[in-house]
């Protein structure tokens, strides 16, 4: 039984005996309604409203110069395989933005995924008041969603947007919501960087424009940034270790 669902049962139990002893009912003249459900009827059905489903969150992060559009497919193929899931693509990060920078570009996936949890998932502890009277309330009219595994399926620079964010995100999605890692997914990501190994035109001319035209982003991806400092401070040789690379180690299934 999901988290929680127990005091969600028994508020329930509550609600209806309070209303059965207020019409002065009893077991032994519980008879159909005017619609012929039984009292047992009725329960089962405000209880299956009340207790949250449970459901698998698959996250999808597009590459470059792309939008939450290119993802549509993905999407569409996992609804099919398992109609169950719940599906959520990213979509602030969309063309010239993704020039931005990893980090700034991760972090505003961070908040975007955040905000979706907080505002779907009955396992957050903000989403619930505690009542007066002990009974655990729910802020939201809908049914919210219990989440037990959550995946990251990504493209291109997607997937190195998706490592720099499992590193920030730990504490939110392990020790908050409890969520287990299930899935780490992704296709045509430069996780070693983008570099021709050929000192010589027109592969040089290749590398200043992608680190120049591309922006931060750009820089990033052909290793060229942060030059005047120490190597390891470069975004990609940051993120392939650490806390990013223990983050990386917990998914159940790892696909590059």
């Amino acid at each position: 039984m999901p988290r929680n669902s127990g005091n969600a049962v028994e508020a329930v139990h509550q609600n209806v005996n309070a209303e059965s002893n207020k019409k002065g009912m009893n077991d032994e003249n519980i008879g159909p309604n005017a619609h012929g459900e039984t009292l047992t009827e009725t329960l089962d059905e405000t209880l299956e409203e009340k207790i949250p489903a449970l459901a698998h969150l698959y996250v999808l992060l597009h590459g470059m110069w792309g939008s939450d559009k290119h993802m549509f497919t993905i999407r569409d193929q996992l609804l099919v395989q398992d109609p169950d899931c719940t599906v959520f693509i990213p979509c602030k990060n969309g063309f010239f933005k993704t020039f931005d920078g990893i980090e700034l570009i991760g972090d505003r996936v961070i908040d975007e995924i955040k905000l979706f949890l907080l505002e779907n998932s009955a396992t957050k502890k903000k989403n619930q008041k505690e009542g007066a009277d002990g009974e655990l309330q729910s802020n939201s009219n809908t049914n919210p969603t219990t989440f037990t595994h959550i995946s990251f399926i990504s493209y291109s620079m997607g997937g190195v947007v998706a490592r720099y964010c499992l590193g920030h995100m730990h504490d939110f999605l392990s020790n908050e919501l409890n969520l287990q890692l299930q899935v780490f997914a992704t296709f045509a990501t430069p996780h070693m960087g983008i570099n021709f190994y050929k000192p010589y035109f027109p592969f040089t001319l290749l590398t200043y424009l992608g680190s120049t035209l591309l922006g931060r982003s750009g820089r990033q991806l052909f290793l060229n940034d942060n030059r005047s400092k120490s190597e390891e401070n470069r975004l990609l040789l940051k993120i392939s270790k650490g806390k990013y690379l223990q983050e990386l180690s917990k998914f159940k299934y790892k696909l590059t």
